[in-house]
């Protein structure tokens, strides 16, 4: 699964079952808090009404249990479709911190430090009329599924046949740097899985922006550098203006 459920504030790993078991608070005149298990089956329901299928998933809740982080694989096969995978991350709190938030593309982060990005990401603040408008912006943002994924697959597939320079793929590095999307930490690892991916899938077309591309997903899945949707974004634009040119 290319995506990153990074839990290191505190959060710890669960079932879907023990969603259910949070109680959820009582709502206000002002907050209108959604139980996370709810928030969980909108979400399925919405991707299964695509005829897409959830294949693999991953959840968290923090130490009190009211703030709930999650991830699902999904597909439009019963498997995982290609070499890559189509993430959607979920996050909900009903402790007034944190709006509802889902976000999905083919690199995903989202973090029990309230890091959360995506190719499309949405939010929803617990407020009036959220249980009768939330289900309905659900449904819109994952109907972009299908385009979604079909614009990252093509991107994918020109990272494959893009043949890449050591000179070049160090000089992204160093851009890479420069705009603030990794650390000076980071690099060792970005440049070791260039030289000898881990993944023997990433190194099968040689030297391509697709290895490149994983090296730097790797070095991502490892720290918390990508805090915020802004650097996942910028570090999709760099990688492309670098690659194009």
């Amino acid at each position: 699964m290319k995506a990153n459920l990074c839990l290191h504030c505190g959060a710890f790993a669960v079932d879907r079952d023990a969603l259910d078991r949070v109680q959820t608070p009582e709502e206000t005149s002002t907050f209108k808090p959604i139980s996370h298990g709810i928030l969980l089956e909108v979400v399925v329901s919405s991707v299964e009404g695509l005829g897409w299928k959830v294949v693999g998933e991953a959840h968290a809740l923090n130490e009190a249990t009211e703030r709930y982080f999650g991830l699902l694989q999904v597909s439009p096969n019963e498997e995982q479709d290609g070499d890559h995978g189509f993430v959607i991350g979920l996050r909900n709190s009903n402790n007034k911190r944190m709006a509802a938030g889902l976000t999905f593309g083919s690199v995903v982060f989202v973090c029990d430090n309230m890091c959360f990005s995506g190719t499309v990401t949405v939010f929803r603040k617990h407020t009036k009329n959220l249980h009768e408008d939330l289900p309905e912006r659900v449904r819109k943002a994952v109907e972009a599924l299908p385009s979604v994924s079909e614009a990252i697959n093509q991107r994918l597939a020109g990272y494959r046949q893009t043949e890449m320079s050591d000179a070049k793929a160090h000089d992204i590095l160093i851009r890479a740097l420069d705009e603030g999307v990794i650390g000076t930490n980071q690099i060792p690892v970005v440049l070791k899985e260039w030289r000898a991916p881990r993944h023997p899938e990433f190194a099968e077309c040689g030297k391509t922006a697709w290895r490149l591309f994983n090296a730097f997903t790797e070095a991502f899945k490892e720290t918390s550098i990508w805090n915020n949707a802004s650097r996942g974004t910028t570090f999709q634009e760099l990688f492309d203006r670098c690659v194009s040119n």
